[in-house]
């Protein structure tokens, strides 16, 4: 799988910064790309793989990014390298730090390959082997069935990929319950502890579990790869009904007027306590579900969800920074996840007011820069259940540099940002 990727051409897009900002961003880019160059090399198969996806959109736009970057990038891991740790490693499925990971970057830059379904045909075999039993394990897109079916839409309209998705949609709706004016997704007690869930926080999570709202971990990341999968003409009458059933659940689980998000966190079983999110996030908060319900609404030809979605989104983009609770430029919880978000929702929408929140955050994201600290300047912030802080260094895809790498190159380049497909951030299919 040596040499540059198999997609010759790529979608033009409109950059998001310009002048003074792109020259900054591009900057930042490049101490980004050469300190990741420079470290060891990673030693999880995931991270080697997301790596070579940030070396392989420097080199989509070298006019964009900038020669540092550029020059930069040639150092950093091949996908050869992540594929061959791949054999040596006992990963789970997950799309986030499993097997699937490396496998959903073998698909994405090796579109066209005529070898591509021999080369992933073991991972297809072991999903499709997972998707035949009784599921017991989590529906979400980091560790779950929306992650799997993220993968078989990165591999559509493949051979493997048909069944993956049936498989993963079967699954989901035997696992959707009726709630409220549609179905929702239970995190069963049983794994709350996968999520770091505390059974304190609300009582009832330890009794019946709860239902989670957000992108990576809820009730969102299956809007949206249902979303994907009905635009995509993938998954039949199946994905549009229970796409139906549990956006029109999402859309009703607002917070109360007053609250601080639009929409809270989680919900107890029997919908009558919440616990608030602390940030307006890709993962967990507003901006996640604002993109969910966006995208349900296109692809099932709403109005009504496109503009609630919309209506959400832009209430985003009018909160101050300080009531944001962003604290890094991360792309999960920081500054460039928000900004990559509100642009995405921009492009969709026409909406010219998230155009200028996506520049302004990542003018924030910018001035969060430290040279001299971190990855290129960029430090991780994470916040502990007691409200306290820490920093940490971290060259990770959702929390870390190579996000922050990815989301930049995004913000600076003619190149459309195909690999937000992991974050669930496009919307795919015809306009």
């Amino acid at each position: 799988m040596s040499g540059p990727d198999a997609r010759s051409t790529h979608r033009e897009v409109g950059a998001l910064l310009a002048g003074p900002d792109a020259r900054a961003a591009r900057e930042a880019l490049g101490a980004v790309v050469r300190d990741l160059a420079e470290a060891p090399a990673p030693d999880h198969p995931g991270d080697l793989a997301l790596e070579a996806l940030l070396a392989a959109y420097v080199r989509r736009d070298p006019a964009g990014v900038g020669a540092e970057a550029l020059d930069a990038a040639t150092a950093l891991p091949s996908l050869d390298d992540a594929v061959a740790l791949l054999g040596e490693a006992d990963l789970g499925f997950a799309l986030h730090r499993g097997f699937t990971e490396v496998a959903w970057v073998v698909a994405h830059l090796r579109r066209g390959d005529p070898d591509l379904d021999e080369m992933l045909a073991p991972v297809d075999e072991a999903l499709l082997s997972l998707l035949a039993g009784t599921w017991e394990g989590p529906f979400d897109l980091a560790f779950g069935l929306s992650g799997i079916a993220t993968y078989a839409l990165e591999r559509w309209p493949g051979t493997a990929a048909g069944a993956l998705l049936d498989g993963a949609i079967r699954q989901l709706d035997a696992l959707a319950e009726p709630s409220g004016p549609g179905r929702a997704l239970r995190t069963p007690p049983s794994l709350a502890d996968l999520y770091g869930v505390s059974a304190s926080l609300l009582p009832a999570f330890a009794a019946e579990g709860y239902f989670e709202l957000g992108m990576a971990h809820g009730a969102a990341g299956a809007v949206s790869v249902l979303s994907r999968a009905v635009r995509a003409g993938a998954g039949g009458a199946r994905a549009r009904r229970l796409l139906s059933d549990l956006a029109a659940w999402l859309a009703a689980a607002a917070s109360p007027p007053g609250a601080p998000f639009a929409f809270p966190g989680r919900l107890t079983v029997g919908l009558d306590a919440r616990e608030d999110h602390r940030r307006a996030s890709w993962c967990k908060g507003d901006p996640g579900l604002a993109l969910a319900l966006f995208h349900a609404g296109r692809a099932l030809e709403r109005d009504d969800l496109r503009s609630r979605g919309l209506e959400v989104a832009r209430r985003v983009a009018a909160l101050p920074a300080e009531r944001t609770g962003v604290s890094d430029a991360c792309v999960c919880h920081g500054a460039l996840g928000l900004a990559h978000v509100l642009r995405r929702l921009h492009e969709a929408s026409g909406d010219e007011a998230l155009r200028e929140a996506a520049v302004r955050w990542a003018r924030t994201a910018l001035r969060m820069r430290q040279p001299g600290r971190g990855t290129g300047g960029f430090v991780a912030r994470f916040h502990r259940d007691d409200g306290s802080v820490y920093e940490a260094q971290d060259s990770s895809f959702l929390s870390g540099a190579v996000g922050i790498g990815l989301a930049l190159a995004a913000a600076i380049s003619h190149v459309d940002p195909g690999w937000d497909a992991l974050l669930l951030a496009n919307p795919g299919g015809p306009a």
